[in-house]
């Protein structure tokens, strides 16, 4: 491996596993144990970061460029912690990249690329939901079925 910090190769056989499930034979970590992957205009890094921490997936929520930060607030008030306490990620407010961003860990120990896959596209949906829920409408409109919504519709793995 050429890389410029190391891993264990854990990593590599679950992502080369991974890869060929979805059809990238090739699909490796770069020097700095990221991957990008685009799937419908929602991109994810995954992050291999080491054996207890596991992969970490991120991946940046669009924000209309109109919207204000007290908007953006309510937003994440109202279903950060309903998707956090329900083991979905998180969304936070990255100031270094000033971006909101969506977070999750995914445990390594035995996963195989089916369970990965599973977890990738249940990303994707949670992701999908956050942008679905920034662009609709104002927070206040926006009732607690609808909050319910960012726990409720995922794909249990």
């Amino acid at each position: 491996m050429s890389g410029t910090t190391t891993r264990n190769r854990i990593f590599d056989v679950l992502l080369g596993d991974y890869g060929a499930l979805i059809g990238i034979p090739d699909l490796v970590f770069d020097d700095s144990n990221r991957v990008t992957l685009g799937f419908d205009g929602i991109v994810i890094t995954m992050e291999a970061v080491d054996e207890v921490a596991g992969l970490v997936l991120t991946s940046e929520i669009d924000v209309p460029t109109d919207t204000s930060f007290e908007d953006l607030r309510a937003r994440l008030l109202q279903g950060a912690v309903q998707l956090f306490r329900t083991g979905h990620g998180f969304v936070g407010l990255d100031f270094v990249i000033e971006a909101m961003v969506w977070t999750n860990r995914v445990t390594v120990g035995g996963l195989a690329a089916s369970v990965l896959h599973r977890q990738i596209q249940e990303a994707i949906l949670s992701i999908g939901l956050w942008q679905d829920f920034i662009h609709r409408r104002q927070p206040e409109a926006a009732g607690a079925d609808e909050i319910d919504a960012l726990s409720n519709t995922f794909i249990r793995v």
